[in-house]
């Protein structure tokens, strides 16, 4: 059963981690970076997929949520939890992380991604909270007629099913702009950050990283960082 719930009132929300609380007398359930007007309709088409049974449903924001200055847009499901954000709000979340930062940028239209992906989920599982990771999602191509909140059903679908309890990011730029941003040439792609937020290794599947996994390469690169 589809289940709808909101986020905490505006009032309670100074007990939230510093870097996730609003940051200006904020307007509930808007967009991370569009315009007023382009936030209500993009809320007005996602309850309209609400209404039709296209949506889960609402969750309220994550722990680890992103940092956002009017509010965070998430959905979930059975615990795992989908947040609308752009490249600069994941930034923004490495640089607040203080501790090693894992990113896959993935897609559900490539099948390496979704192959690898999974084991993100099971570092997580074996190295706990020592690593933040990240999944951001680059399904959205910026079509008019498809905005970011549309996608949400299917990569809260394949996340669901590898319980990927972890931040998950739908992108709400598309595509293309998000690999300039994060200055990456094509997915699957795996960036690891230090506890400074430094970009210290970046597996793509191409040059000396092509064909990278996570058993051979991320894996030990990450508890490489741990052990400095």
């Amino acid at each position: 059963m589809m289940s709808v719930s909101h986020a905490a009132p505006l009032e309670t929300r100074k007990t939230l981690p510093v870097p996730f609380q609003n940051r200006s007398q904020a307007r509930p359930w808007t967009f991370l970076g569009p315009t007023r007007r382009a936030a209500d309709r993009s809320l007005r088409t996602f309850w309209l997929a609400c209404g039709a049974g296209l949506v889960v449903g609402w969750g309220p924001p994550m722990t680890q949520s992103l940092a956002a200055d009017e509010g965070v847009l998430s959905q979930s499901v059975d615990g795992v939890v989908l947040q609308l954000g752009d490249w600069a709000a994941v930034e923004r979340l490495i640089k607040d992380a203080k501790r090693p930062v894992v990113v896959d940028i993935w897609s559900t239209s490539c099948q390496p991604c979704m192959k690898e992906l999974p084991n993100l989920v099971r570092m997580h599982q074996e190295l706990g909270d020592r690593v933040l990771c990240v999944t951001l999602c680059s399904d959205y191509i910026g079509l008019k007629k498809r905005p970011p909140e549309t996608y949400a059903e299917r990569v809260l679908e394949f996340l669901k099913q590898h319980d990927a309890r972890l931040v998950n990011v739908l992108a709400t730029q598309p595509d293309t702009e998000l690999y300039d941003a994060a200055e990456i040439e094509s997915i699957p792609a795996v960036l690891v950050f230090d506890s400074q937020g430094k970009l210290v290794h970046r597996f793509v599947d191409a040059g000396e990283t092509v064909g990278f996994t996570y058993a051979t390469h991320v894996i030990p690169a990450v508890r490489a960082l741990l052990n400095r």
